[in-house]
Order: structure tokens, then sequence, then C-alpha cells
């Protein structure tokens, strides 16, 4: 079955299930199900696209259509989550999605990183989300941030090309994030009070979210960027023991054509290529031990985010070793799977870490 198809039909699942919320809304939540609503109709149009796409007929600003849904999915869940955790310097996000609306509409061949921004921000929100929230709907957060997680990795790994034929993947887990807060967070009771969200030295919540935002960005991207150099000096390493020439590693090429990481060689024949295609995996994963001596800290769920990157950036390698032609899909989606798995992990210990911390102090102190 067509792979583009199966996205088209995510896409109106998603419209389908935020039109059935407003059609069922409740008086007093009559505000949230229009937010919702209006989230659904951007499915609409992006399914419309993918599902041309599966027929073979292209149409312009696919990629701008699809920046535009995220920003506009950013914008509503912004509006939503400060009027029902009623911290309204939440709405102070909104003039970040200005960032990826100029680039998107320039003239420029950054789309993989124009792309990833709008979807980054929408995690922040979603960071939030899991931050403010308690119980049942902090499941909101969390599968919204696998769903970020996700498309970022497919992104890295795979390009738009990628992202286009298995984004029923990520769109899986925004659904059960959907349902989750529709579910459960339209209660009040559902979230923290702002002062308990309070960290030492940090008098307003929204602050101390951006520093842990930006903490696990820096980290995120040192790792994410050192898997990638790792997994092609492993082909270029072992080209070299096979006596490859002229070895060159290309992390980011602007091309439209090539815009994923690759590795230029010349070898001689005949030559093992199943170990020159595994070799990027293989170099990956010591990298990923290390982090599992951090026991004690947080951080050693980066642990997952390296193996999770060894496999989706050796997907397309696998077809090698696996002449099969849905190989490089499973190996995405188990890579992707357990990347996003880490992250979570990562947020999760790394805010019960701080809150039993501060807890102890209180404890001292008093």
């Amino acid at each position: 079955m067509n792979l583009i198809l199966i996205s088209a039909i995510s896409e109106l699942l998603i419209f389908i299930l935020c039109q059935l919320i407003f059609l069922q809304r409740k008086k007093q939540n009559f505000q949230a199900s229009l937010y919702f609503m209006l989230i659904g109709a951007s499915f609409l149009v992006t399914g419309y696209l993918f599902m041309m796409s599966s027929i073979g007929f292209e149409l312009p600003f696919t990629l701008e259509a699809k920046v535009l849904q995220i920003v506009w999915i950013a914008f509503f869940l912004i509006l939503l989550l400060a009027r029902i955790s009623n911290i309204r310097k939440l709405e102070f996000l909104i003039p970040l999605l200005f960032v990826p609306l100029l680039v998107v509409f320039y003239n420029t061949p950054w789309q993989t990183i124009t792309m990833s921004i709008a979807h980054y921000i929408i995690g922040i929100v979603f960071f939030i989300l899991f931050i403010l929230s308690t119980r049942k709907i902090k499941h909101s957060g969390l599968f919204g941030l696998a769903y970020v997680f996700s498309i970022i990795l497919i992104l890295l790994t795979s390009g738009l090309s990628g992202l286009n034929e298995i984004i029923f993947i990520p769109n899986i887990l925004l659904l059960i994030a959907f349902v989750y807060f529709i579910r459960y967070g339209l209660e009040f009771d559902h979230f923290v009070r702002p002062q308990k969200l309070k960290i030492k030295l940090m008098r307003s919540p929204l602050l101390s979210f951006l520093r842990l935002i930006v903490y696990i960005t820096l980290l995120n991207a040192s790792i994410l960027s050192a898997s990638l150099v790792l997994h092609e000096a492993g082909h270029l390493t072992t080209g070299a023991i096979y006596g490859c020439q002229g070895g060159t590693i290309i992390i980011l090429d602007l091309f439209p054509e090539t815009p994923d990481p690759y590795t230029e060689l010349t070898c001689p024949e005949p030559i093992q290529e199943v170990i020159l295609a595994l070799s990027g995996f293989m170099f990956v994963i010591p990298f990923g031990i290390i982090f599992l001596f951090l026991r004690r800290f947080p951080e050693k769920n980066f642990a997952y985010v390296v193996f999770g990157m060894a496999i989706s950036l050796g997907a397309q390698d696998m077809l090698l070793a696996f002449p099969f032609l849905y190989i490089p899909y499973i190996f995405m989606f188990v890579g992707t799977f357990i990347a996003a798995l880490g992250e979570l992990l990562l947020i999760y210990d790394y805010t019960s870490h701080h809150d039993h911390h501060h807890t102890h102090c209180d404890e001292m102190h008093d």
C-alpha cells in the first residue's frame, strides 16, 4: 500500500477527531472545542495534499502548508493552555511563531531546518503542558513531545521526502496526545498552581521552563551532532581500511536534491558493502554506552537517544544487509521510538530529579 496514502489517511483521521470534539461540545467548553475544530481544519488541507501526492499529482506549496499547519496548531494550543492553566504569560510564546513564517516564505533552500524550527516551537508547548499538568493529562504532553522528537529525527535522517512517506507514525503519537488532552485537559484541577513550579533563584515559572528548555536543547544539539559525525566517520574509517580513496564527509548539504548527511568514497572492487554500510551504526553505539555510566543522573537517558539515532541513521544502510523493501521504514520506526522514549525519560527524570532535590533542601532548612 502507498505509504503517502497512509499518511494522508492519518491526517484525515485527526481532522475527523477534532470535528467530533466540536460536535459533542459542552457549553462551558465551547471555546476549547472551537480551537480544536480550527486545528482539525488544517489537517483537512494537508490530508488533501498528501492524497494528491499519493496518486502522483504533486501540488506546489506543500512544505509551506505543513509549516503553516504547525504554526496554526501551536498558536491555538498556546491560547488554550494559557486559559485553562490560568497562566496568561504563556501567551508571550506566540511571537516565536513568526520565526518559521519569516523563513518559509523567503526563497531559501533550508527547508528541513525550517520544518525543524516549526516543530521545535510546538515541542515547547507540549513540554510546558507536561510540566504544568498532573494525572493523566501529563500523558498528553508526553505523547506530544514524542510526536515532535519523531518528526525531527525523521527530518535529520531522511529529509522531507522521508517525512512525507512515514509521517503517519508521528501522526499516531499526535492523535494520542490530542485524545488525552481532550479527555482530561479541560479541568483546572489537572494543572498545578504556578507557585508550586518555582525553582530556586527563579521567581517566574515561565523562566524556569525556558531555562530547562535551553539546557535540554543545547544537550540535544551537541549529542545529535556528535551522532551524525560518528555515523559518517564510521563509513569513512571503514572505507579507508578497505583501501577507499578521496573520502569526504558531508554533514549539511543545502542543495534540495541531496539534503541528508552522506560520505563520498571512491572504493576498489570488490568490497564488503555490508560491512561498509553497517560501520556507521557500529561507530555510534559505543558513544551511547558511555551515557549508561551516568546512572544517578537524568542524562543517562541520552543513551537511548543515541541508540535510536544509530538505528535511524542506519535505516537506509540496512538495505544492503537485509534486502527487503520495507526494512528502512521498520528501522526508522524502531529508532525513532527508542530515541523519543529516551527524550521523554530524560525530561521526566530531570524534573523529578529537581523536585526531589528541592524537597530535600526544604526539609534540611526546616
